[in-house]
């Protein structure tokens, strides 16, 4: 639950599909979209931005709820370390 207070914003999620192989983006939020046949929701959030951002998925409809056939993709609790965000720590040198 403090994953979603910390990563959703107000308003309506996303269903999209997969347009395009993810695995080519490397460090990238949109490898947790797998397959291309199938319908996810992505909770508005700053990773369902940078996913949508990727150009490789088609947004099907934005929705308050996920339809009966999407799988729903939470924003990780690991979010920050995992894709960075900006926040890593790390200089450029």
């Amino acid at each position: 639950m403090q994953s979603r207070l910390k990563y959703w914003h107000s308003g309506e999620g996303w269903l999209v599909r997969l347009l395009r192989a993810s695995s080519r983006f490397e460090n990238h939020p949109v490898n947790l979209l797998e397959n291309k046949r199938q319908l996810y929701w992505l909770p508005n959030s700053e990773m369902a931005n940078r996913i949508i951002a990727s150009r490789i998925v088609l947004v099907v409809s934005r929705t308050n709820e996920p339809s009966n056939d999407a799988i729903i993709i939470n924003v990780p609790s690991d979010y920050d370390s995992r894709w960075g965000n900006g926040s890593n720590n790390s200089a450029n040198s």
